[in-house]
């Protein structure tokens, strides 16, 4: 793996610049376990914003004891997006509806705006109609033709409906590996993913959506990677099987390097400056190759539809997001 492709650790020009540089060191030194704040500090209100668009407010917030208005806030963040997933859960189980819980479980105190929620087509319809009955109204983002985001005017997280692990209207893990790989918990309409499978949906999410890894990717994947349970040689074979393996190993030797130069920063110093570029951006050489190969694949095994869906979807979802980029994605 190393050496075939270069990819940079992090790029200062795909981050905004920080009216106050030393925010950015804290927020990352602290959550990634460098430094322990003063008991008497507080964070300010740039750290936390800074925390929260990477997924860390509640865990670096919760490092300040005394800072109990920002704690509690955080909290509530916490409690809300908890709160949703299990009423959800539960009203899928009363209904005999079995779904599966993705991308909710972190190796930290995680929140998110939204709970994602998997069922069968053949429970598709059923499932639309409950949430209406709890009161949520759907709608549907033509980036993501297959999903439904349902919003309640009363409820801080929304619910997402999937039909399976689907980005850009495609599935990336086919719908018999996913349920194959879906364990029962507590009875067998609530499921979820183990924690290797989770990591394998996590590095296709930042690969096909979001391009970039998160200081909260980044230490969750820390602590996926100490546990010494995640089996790359298999991962990579259900990515080669869904035609994206080489993405993957690119971006798992991504965040293994960047954890590895987090390891080696001594507590209480400062990080080195590619350190606190995060967002850390995915090469365009990476995404670029990994897009080309899942069309060529989807082509070759006769997913047509997908490959079409593909060639348009990939350079106009990235360009929505990162305009500057467009230009070199398409040189290389």
């Amino acid at each position: 793996m190393r050496g075939e492709t270069s990819f940079h650790i992090g790029n200062a020009a795909d981050v905004a610049p920080d009216p106050v540089p030393s925010a950015r060191a804290r927020v990352a030194l602290v959550v990634m376990g460098r430094r322990v704040p003063n008991p008497s500090e507080s964070p300010s209100h740039r750290e936390m914003s800074i925390a929260r668009k990477n997924g860390v407010g509640f865990e670096y917030a919760d490092h300040f004891p005394n800072a109990a208005a920002i704690l509690s806030a955080e909290n509530d963040r916490l409690t809300a997006f908890l709160s949703t997933l299990e009423k959800t859960s539960e009203s899928f189980q009363a209904a005999k509806i079995p779904h599966i819980l993705i991308k909710h479980r972190r190796r930290y105190r995680y929140y998110d705006s939204n709970v994602d929620v998997v069922v069968s087509r053949g429970d598709w319809n059923r499932a639309i109609d409950l949430l209406h009955a709890r009161g949520y109204a759907g709608n549907v983002m033509f980036k993501e033709p297959d999903k439904i985001m349902f919003n309640h005017p009363a409820k801080r997280a929304s619910v997402h409906l999937h039909p399976g692990v689907t980005w850009n209207g495609v599935p990336y893990i086919s719908t018999e590996c996913l349920w194959r790989n879906a364990h029962p918990q507590r009875n067998d309409f609530r499921r979820e993913l183990s924690d290797e499978f989770e990591f394998l949906v996590s590095v296709g999410h930042l690969l096909f959506e979001n391009y970039e890894i998160t200081l909260g990717d980044l230490l969750s994947f820390s602590r996926d990677l100490q546990t010494g349970t995640i089996d790359v040689a298999r991962l990579s074979a259900i990515a080669r099987a869904n035609r994206w393996e080489w993405g993957f190993r690119q971006v798992y030797e991504q965040v293994a390097t960047l954890v590895e130069k987090w390891n080696a920063t001594p507590d209480d110093a400062d990080a080195p400056g590619h350190l606190l570029s995060y967002p850390y951006q995915i090469p365009p050489a990476v995404l670029a190759r990994t897009y080309s190969r899942r069309i060529v694949g989807n082509a070759r095994d006769g997913y047509w539809r997908h490959a079409l869906r593909e060639i348009y979807a990939y350079p106009t979802f990235y360009a929505l997001k990162r305009r500057h980029d467009l230009r070199g994605l398409w040189r290389l």
